[in-house]
């Protein structure tokens, strides 16, 4: 179920991304990087990763995927989004969570956090700019179960 979820991602939120750079305002904009600025807040707060901490987070990161579909001007596509909303918070949930206790990654660490901060300021940053075979790529890198570590930031 978890790879039908990340096939269902991937198609969806790629072309979200595509629709949100042709379509999207400066208040859209500004919406994305609020909800960016959310998961980053919480991410810098986290001292201990338990239960509570990973709900957040997975309600935190689906709020910022829900904004870009919100962005996207299609009226279906969030509607979509929501009713798949539980298989989709499992699939982040499962993605993050090995994703973190992969690469052994520790709350002291702001290094290991920035990385996951990072992820959503790049694709906001590459929508904003227009440049959607960097938004496509960073989508897909997010998506992809496979990938048990995040690309590093390109400098």
């Amino acid at each position: 179920m978890l790879n039908d979820v990340s096939d269902f991602r991937r198609l969806i939120d790629t072309e979200c991304v595509r629709l949100a750079i042709l379509k999207a305002s400066k208040e859209d904009f500004q919406r994305l990087y609020d909800a960016c600025e959310a998961f980053g807040n919480y991410m810098h707060s986290i001292t201990v990763f338990d239960k509570e901490a990973q709900k957040t987070v997975v309600e935190l990161d689906y709020k910022f995927h829900l904004t870009m579909c919100e962005l996207s001007g299609n009226l279906l596509y969030p509607l979509v989004y929501k009713a798949a909303q539980e298989a989709i918070k499992q699939q982040i949930c499962t993605n993050f969570v090995s994703r973190w206790y992969y690469n052994r990654l520790d709350t002291s660490n702001r290094d290991d956090i920035e990385r996951f901060i990072r992820a959503h300021y790049d694709l906001y940053c590459a929508v904003k700019s227009g440049d959607l075979t960097k938004a496509k790529r960073i989508t897909v890198a997010h998506l992809n179960p496979n990938i048990m570590k995040l690309p590093d930031q390109e400098k």
